[in-house]
């Protein structure tokens, strides 16, 4: 499992800065499409929950029996407090079916036997992964499928590199309220 979490970690750093690429942003409303992947992480505040970040849903399939793994894909620091420590417990935010919004409650363990978030062995990369799939009856969300992520190849065949100008959404300080898009160039770090 480690092996697949690490593709995962790896893939979902790339969809994170650039699936959005052939989107123009610049003052666009964010698409429907767009706010159905979008999930905000929240944390307890000193009187309310208090969003710290955002998180979409990857789907990993198994070749061997067609069966779809379900991983919520973040940064780590959304998950860590400021001294660093994960926070025992976050809530995802949803949105229903029926128009109205739920904060999910996820407690958090980054090791042990209940371990239930897994990071880049390269503590440099900033994502965390876990498993798990809220009720999509119930919760309007959108899985990314890992196929749909962009490998090294189809970035090299998409003359996607450094430099080249990104489209992303998330959630960025001080416009806590609202999900925004940003268009960026491509850094050099990349996951090898």
């Amino acid at each position: 499992m480690e092996a697949r979490v690490e593709k995962i970690l790896l893939t979902a750093t790339l969809l994170l800065v650039l699936s959005f690429c052939p989107v123009v942003a610049a003052a666009q409303p964010v698409p429907s499409e767009v706010k159905s992947i979008v999930a905000y992480i929240c944390v307890p505040g000193p009187k309310e929950l208090i969003a710290n970040g955002t998180a979409f849903f990857v789907g990993v399939k198994n070749p061997s029996n067609g069966h779809v793994a379900v991983y919520l894909v973040t940064a780590q620091h959304v998950l860590r407090g400021t001294t660093g420590i994960f926070f025992p417990r976050v809530y995802i935010r949803l949105n229903r079916r029926d128009g109205k919004s739920d904060m999910l409650s996820l407690d958090l363990n980054a090791s042990g036997t209940s371990k239930n978030v897994f990071m880049h062995s390269d503590s440099l990369v900033d994502i965390a992964v876990i498993p798990g799939v809220p009720d999509q009856k119930l919760y309007d969300y959108k899985i990314v499928l890992d196929g749909d992520i962009f490998s090294k190849d189809d970035l090299k065949q998409l003359d996607i590199a450094e430099g080249s100008e990104v489209f992303f959404t998330g959630l960025f300080r001080p416009t806590l309220a609202t999900s925004d898009f940003r268009r960026s160039s491509a850094s050099g770090a990349s996951p090898s």
